[in-house]
């Protein structure tokens, strides 16, 4: 098995374009739904019949660049299909410069309870990633992955948005070449005033295979310039050694419905 770290988000880059036929959108005036540029992921879907590509640049001064871009469907109500992919990454290592694309990222996620005046609601997300990264340069794991995500949102009293994460990692294929690992988040949102939210996360993944236990915290604010486009800047900062060096992202989440865009606040 290629030995590599088990830091995988399920980012959802590449056209669902067949999904859409039958599908009509219910919302005629969408907002995006951003799950960038968070490890987690929450329980809001992209709107039923709409699409949604989220793209960003990663940015690690020390050794590492990547542009990742994902695109998102919505099936129905609460059920998203997405695929994803780092476009183009760069990784420096002692005496080589490795520059490709990342293997491809394909799944879904499903929320299955939502209660409005609590604000709670649940679901999963499962998705697998297709070795089929630039091989020759290094950058695919040359194995399936697989990924399998509990997910549970929450609101405090005092406007603040909770969302707690558990992804179990089934890293490789088959055998003995198949290693699990586990990753659990905390993530919390606080509307700063208007258009503008102010986030932070905390996660912590375990892989005994790997002897690799990163803690990192990711903290960040997103603009929403128009129901459909969300902005966000942030910074991943490491807790221990095994988390790396920090990692500035900027991004954005659009949502690709044709219907008319208005200010969130007249």
């Amino acid at each position: 098995m290629s030995t590599r770290p088990a830091l995988v988000r399920l980012t959802p880059v590449v056209a669902l374009a067949a999904l859409s036929a039958g599908c009509v959108a219910t919302d005629p005036n969408p907002r995006a739904t951003p799950q960038r540029p968070l490890f987690s992921l929450n329980t809001q879907t992209t709107a039923p019949g709409t699409a949604e590509v989220e793209a960003g640049v990663d940015y690690d001064q020390f050794d590492s660049t990547a542009v990742p871009v994902s695109f998102k469907y919505g099936i129905s109500e609460g059920f998203e299909a997405f695929v994803g992919r780092k476009v183009w990454q760069r990784f420096v290592l002692p005496g080589k410069n490795l520059r490709g694309q990342s293997d491809t990222l394909i799944g879904s996620r499903l929320r299955i309870y939502q209660d409005e005046q609590t604000g709670s609601a649940a679901g999963f997300a499962a998705a697998v990633s297709v070795p089929n990264g630039s091989t020759t340069k290094g950058m695919s794991s040359d194995e399936y992955d697989w990924f399998l995500s509990a997910i549970y949102d929450g609101r405090f009293e005092d406007g603040w948005t909770w969302t707690s994460f558990y992804q179990v990692q089934q890293l490789g294929s088959t055998g003995a070449s198949r290693d699990t690992a586990h990753a659990v988040s905390f993530e919390t949102t606080y509307n700063l005033g208007g258009d503008t939210d102010g986030f932070a996360e905390i996660t912590g993944i375990l892989d005994r295979a790997h002897s690799y236990y990163p803690i990192f915290a990711i903290l960040g604010v997103s603009f929403a310039e128009q129901p459909t486009r969300v902005w966000d800047v942030s910074v991943q900062m490491p807790i221990n050694e095994d988390a790396g060096d920090p990692t500035f992202r900027a991004g954005v989440t659009y949502n690709l419905s044709r219907a008319s865009e208005k200010p969130l606040h007249p």
